[in-house]
C-alpha cells in the first residue's frame, strides 16, 4: 500500500498539498511526528487497541502503586497532591480518549465521525463537537476542491 500511495502523490504532484513521510514508527503518532496515519482497518484497529490497552495498563499500575504505599509514604506525598492533580489534569487534556474519540472521515458531501464501540456519553458529546467544527469550516467543500485540482481526467 505504501508504494501505491507514494506513486499517487508523485503522479499527481501532491507534494505542495501533502508532506508525505512514508512509513513511520508507532511512536510518531504520539509525539507529533505525523498528523494523519493511513492504515487498513485491521492494522489501524490493532494499533488503536494496543495503544488504549497500554494506556489503561499504565494508569492501573500507577493507581496500584499509590494504593500499596505505606502510611509514611502517603503522608510524604500529601504536600505534593496538588501538583499530582495538576499533572493528571494536564495529561488528560492531551490524552483523554473520551475527548478525542472518533475518527474524522472527510467525504465529498460531508463529514462523518466514526465512534468507538465503547463510546460513552462524554465521548459522543466530544465527537458531536468535532463534527460541528468540521461542518462550520466547510471541510468537505475544501476536500472537493483539492480532489478536483489534482484529479486526472
Amino acid at each position: 500500500m505504501d508504494n501505491l500511495i507514494l506513486r499517487g502523490i508523485q503522479e499527481r504532484n501532491l507534494g505542495e498539498f501533502i508532506d508525505y513521510v512514508g512509513m513511520v514508527e508507532p511512536g510518531a503518532c504520539f509525539t507529533g511526528g505525523v498528523d494523519v496515519v493511513l492504515a487498513d482497518g485491521y492494522k489501524g484497529n490493532l494499533f488503536l487497541k494496543a495503544a488504549e490497552a497500554s494506556s489503561k495498563f499504565l494508569c492501573t499500575l500507577a493507581k496500584r502503586e499509590i494504593a500499596d504505599l505505606g502510611l509514611v509514604d502517603k503522608l510524604l506525598l500529601a504536600p505534593g497532591k496538588a501538583t499530582l492533580v495538576r499533572m493528571k489534569k494536564n495529561i488528560m487534556s492531551i490524552a483523554d480518549p473520551d475527548k478525542y474519540a472518533g475518527a474524522v472521515i472527510l467525504g465529498y458531501d460531508g463529514v462523518i465521525i466514526k465512534g468507538h464501540g465503547a463510546s460513552n456519553t462524554n465521548s459522543i458529546y466530544h465527537g458531536l463537537c468535532r463534527l460541528a467544527d468540521c461542518g462550520s469550516n466547510n471541510s468537505g467543500k475544501e476536500l472537493v476542491g483539492v480532489v478536483k485540482k489534482y484529479s486526472v481526467e
